[in-house]
C-alpha cells in the first residue's frame, strides 16, 4: 500500500529543468514561465542569431572555387541522368552561363528549364573562359544566339553520352574579382569522373 502510495506521488510529479537547476513540483501546482527564463531563452536566440546570418549572407557572394564545385555536382548528376536514362544531355557554355538541354520527340534540342538542369547565371565578375578540346565530342563554338540568355554567343556544346564520359575535358573558370583567379574543372573517363584539377591554371 505504502509503494503504491508512492508509485501515485512520483507519477504526479513533474520534472522541469531551468538553467542548472531540476525542480520537482506537483502537476497542479504547475507555473508560468519567469521573466528571467523568457529573457534566457531571447539571448540564446539573439546569438543563434549572430552566428547563423553571416553565412546566410555570404551565400550570395560566391567564389569561383565555389561555382566551380557547383558545376562539378550538376555536371555529375547530369552524366549519371544520361547513363541511366539512357538519353543524352547536352551541356551548352556560354561566357557568363550554361545550360542544359534534352532532345525532343523528333530530336531537337530543348533546354532543360527544372531544377538542378535549369539554366544558371554567373555571378557578374566571374566566366568560363575556355574549354578544351574542341573536338567531335563537345561540338565547335558557335556564334548562335537565343533570347532565353544574355544574346552571348555560345562558347561550346558539350555531350553527356549514356556510354559515360568518353574522353578528357577540362573547363576553365575566371573571376576578374579575385585579381584573375583561374580554376579548371577536368572530365575524364573511368572512375576520375568529374573534378577540380589539382593547382590552379
Amino acid at each position: 500500500m505504502v509503494l503504491m502510495g508512492k508509485l501515485a506521488v512520483a507519477i504526479s510529479m513533474l520534472i522541469l529543468v531551468t538553467g542548472n537547476r531540476v525542480s520537482l513540483i506537483n502537476t497542479q501546482q504547475a507555473r508560468g514561465f519567469t521573466l528571467l527564463e523568457i529573457m534566457l531563452v531571447l539571448v540564446i536566440m539573439s546569438v543563434m542569431t549572430m552566428m547563423v546570418a553571416p553565412s546566410f549572407f555570404s551565400a550570395t557572394a560566391t567564389t569561383v572555387e565555389q561555382q566551380a564545385r557547383r558545376l562539378i555536382q550538376v555536371l555529375r548528376l547530369a552524366a549519371d541522368e544520361a547513363v541511366l536514362t539512357g538519353r543524352p544531355l547536352r551541356w551548352t557554355a556560354r561566357a557568363h552561363s550554361y545550360a542544359f538541354e534534352q532532345p525532343d520527340g523528333e530530336g531537337a534540342w530543348q533546354v532543360i528549364d527544372e531544377p538542378p538542369f535549369a539554366a544558371y547565371q554567373l555571378p557578374d565578375m566571374m566566366r568560363i573562359v575556355e574549354i578544351q578540346p574542341l573536338d567531335s565530342t563537345l561540338g565547335e563554338a558557335s556564334d548562335q544566339l537565343t533570347s532565353e540568355q544574355e544574346k552571348e554567343p555560345i562558347v561550346a556544346h558539350m555531350m553527356l553520352l549514356p556510354e559515360g564520359i568518353s574522353a578528357v575535358v577540362t573547363i576553365v573558370l575566371n573571376d576578374a574579382e579575385e585579381g584573375g583567379n583561374t580554376l579548371s574543372i577536368e572530365l575524364r573517363p573511368g572512375p576520375g569522373g568529374i573534378a577540380l584539377k589539382k593547382g590552379q591554371q
